[in-house]
């Protein structure tokens, strides 16, 4: 059985650094990377490569979706969903796969539209098992520039996989982060609220989507997507809403 990582973004494996260091049969693990980022494309591929590299994964096994003719840009990912789940059904899903991917959260647009895609190729019984990984999302807040929350838990109800580490794992965790350099100013908001949960909770977590209560009727959920980092907004927001109702559908 192969295990899968699906992400939308070249650092977005970062809350589960030590995890991937520790799996034992790693010409198994797999890693899928759907979006491009022009601006910072051939530094942050390097970068993620570097990373993998050092904890034990082949180059072989990191798969770009603009190798397979799929150029996403990052924030438009919920416009390419049905040719993702075509390539993602045809070239990487014919054996038994465990995926894991960044949580539904609010916290960015193209880690809703990933999730929401796995979760229905799953109810589609595509993949054997499917876990979301906490990210970062979105706090309240009545000033004008976004602030967020990092590795949050969901709801009650929802059945928490904790991973426990040592103090020299937080800070290995840490260290790897910090070679995500093209990624700088991002990591200016996420990194200090990682850094004070990583070495006082010590958890690593993942959990299956299964008791979560995804949506299924997304009309009312604009308010929530202007906070997050790149604010959709109009005719935006509203081909958004559109393309996961669809995802939403059983």
């Amino acid at each position: 059985m192969k295990v899968i990582f699906i992400f939308a973004h070249y650092d977005d494996e970062f809350p589960v650094i030590n995890m991937l260091s520790t799996l034992i049969d790693k010409a198994s693990v797999h890693f899928i990377y759907v979006t491009t980022d022009q601006q910072h494309m051939g530094k942050r591929r390097e970068e993620n490569e570097t990373v993998l590299s050092a904890l034990g994964y082949s180059k072989k096994n990191i798969h770009h979706m603009s190798d397979y003719g799929l150029v996403v840009p990052d924030g438009e990912l919920y416009e390419c969903i049905l040719p993702l789940r075509t390539i993602l059904n045809s070239e990487f899903f014919l054996e038994e796969s465990v995926v894991f991917t960044s949580a539904f959260e609010w916290g960015h647009q193209d880690h809703d539209a990933l999730a929401l895609l796995l979760h229905g190729m799953y109810r589609d019984n595509l993949i054997s098992a499917l876990y979301y990984i906490p990210t970062y999302s979105p706090i309240p807040n009545p000033f004008k520039f976004p602030i967020f929350d990092v590795m949050s838990y969901p709801g009650p109800g929802v059945e928490i996989i904790r991973r426990r580490l040592t103090l020299l794992g937080a800070l290995s965790n840490i260290m790897a982060i910090m070679k995500y350099k093209s990624q700088f100013r991002t990591w200016l908001g996420l990194l200090p609220i990682y850094i004070i949960k990583i070495l006082i909770r010590r958890y690593e977590v993942y959990y299956s989507p299964e008791k979560q209560g995804l949506p299924r009727n997304l009309s009312d959920i604009s308010e929530a997507l202007f906070v997050t980092r790149r604010k959709i907004c109009g005719p935006e927001i509203r081909s958004y809403i559109e393309k996961l109702e669809l995802l939403c559908k059983d």
